[in-house]
């Protein structure tokens, strides 16, 4: 059996593994969830980045990684050091769960060549590819899913920007695109991982809770996932934000 290294096996990150346990052996690391993970039948390597770090026998022989680690505000340039330590001279496929957040907060339509990025996590994404460039880059919209949802994390409080544009996507469809990259065997690629409808903040709160909220003034930040759809032929499970499935918590 193939085997797939998990850095940073955190929420994200374990939804990833799950998907994929049947047909690869999992490695993850953690820096305190041996427990957890091992119940869950992945081999665990227990690491702190934030520490010296030498290579990882384990993790450099894995024949895929996914990099879905939280990067650290402080000192982020020890962390991604001892990261490349951990991983070695490591040739195999890479994915990087990079973030959508590395582009302006401006209107219009957004895709991969967009030129205003955040200089920290441009850093990261220039660094990795620097040391791998098999890398493909996942520039990951807000997260959706099970617990996860919109109208949670905004009951009786204000609802900020509810005529914006979302762009939000659901866990199931990047462990699919993941996937599909394996088996297709791409690298060197970034991609907007973003589900291709975005409605206002108002329209997906209104079908979480049943609440209306008025819009206020429209921002249409639109990042576009057109590339990758047509480039690995993909088709959203969960095209609309609206629409997602989570669970009421």
């Amino acid at each position: 059996m193939k085997t797939l290294g998990i850095i940073g096996c955190g929420w994200l990150g374990t939804r990833i593994a799950e998907f994929l346990k049947e047909e690869y052996e999992i490695i993850a690391t953690t820096r305190s969830k041996e427990t957890d993970l091992q119940k869950r039948g992945f081999k665990t390597v227990r690491v702190d980045f934030s520490l010296h770090t030498a290579c990882n026998p384990l993790i450099n022989s894995a024949d895929a990684l996914v990099l879905s680690a939280n990067f650290p505000k402080a000192n982020p340039e020890f962390w991604l050091e001892n990261l490349k330590r951990c991983i070695g001279d490591f040739t195999r496929p890479v994915f990087l769960c990079s973030s959508t957040g590395i582009y302006a907060d401006v209107e219009g339509v957004i895709e991969e060549e967009f030129s205003e990025l955040n200089p920290a996590i441009r850093t990261i994404e220039e660094q990795l590819k620097s040391a791998f460039p098999q890398l493909n880059i996942l520039r990951l919209g807000g997260l959706m899913g099970d617990e996860r949802y919109l109208g949670k994390w905004f009951v009786n409080r204000p609802l900020p920007k509810p005529g914006a544009r979302v762009n939000y996507i659901h866990y199931e469809d990047i462990r699919q695109i993941v996937k599909r990259m394996i088996d297709l065997d791409i690298s060197g690629k970034t991609y907007n991982l973003v589900a291709p409808q975005h409605p206002r903040k108002n329209e997906v709160y209104e079908a979480q809770t049943g609440v209306f909220i008025a819009a206020d003034a429209e921002f249409n930040r639109v990042i576009s996932s057109e590339k990758l759809i047509k480039e690995i032929g993909y088709t959203f499970v969960y095209p609309k934000p609206s629409e997602f499935p989570f669970i009421r918590s």
